[in-house]
């Protein structure tokens, strides 16, 4: 990995688009690279590779994916509704100057269930922890906080 952050970054921004075509995606897994170490792009990759078997499979070796799912329980879930809805907020406060041919973009970054549900695996771990009727309660509880039942 190089020194320089810039260079680390673009070249993850350049993954990151490389891995939206599943060939490219499979060759990343199959490399089995670390990329815990490069900050929130670095994981932003590893939760893409979730949404395969063999992601997934590489992912239990390395005993990341019961942690991390921990961490979307405790906090990550309210942290990655919050950051869309101020993304979001940003794009409609400026919504007058939008004309059909300059509308901004909104690139949601993975979502550790959203990619986690897409094999049998993650889908059978999900249920194994009860995040199923977990994720039902909350939605269904009226007196819950509002940001706990989008996150869920």
């Amino acid at each position: 990995f190089d020194k320089e952050e810039e260079v680390v970054v673009m070249a993850l921004s350049v993954l990151q688009e490389a891995c939206d075509q599943q060939s490219n995606l499979d060759a990343l897994i199959a490399k089995g690279p670390s990329l815990l170490t490069l900050g929130k792009s670095g994981k932003n990759l590893l939760l893409r590779c979730l949404s395969t078997e063999q992601g997934f499979e590489l992912l239990q070796v390395q005993n990341w994916i019961v942690p991390e799912m921990e961490k979307w329980q405790e906090t990550e879930c309210k942290a990655y509704v919050s950051g869309l809805e101020t993304k979001l907020g940003a794009i409609l406060s400026h919504q007058k100057a939008m004309t059909e041919t300059n509308i901004p973009q909104v690139l949601l970054p993975p979502h550790f269930y959203g990619e986690l549900c897409k094999t049998f695996q993650g889908c059978d771990l999900m249920r194994e922890k009860g995040d199923y009727p977990r994720f039902a309660a909350i939605i269904r509880d009226s007196n819950a906080e509002l940001l706990s039942r989008r996150a869920a």
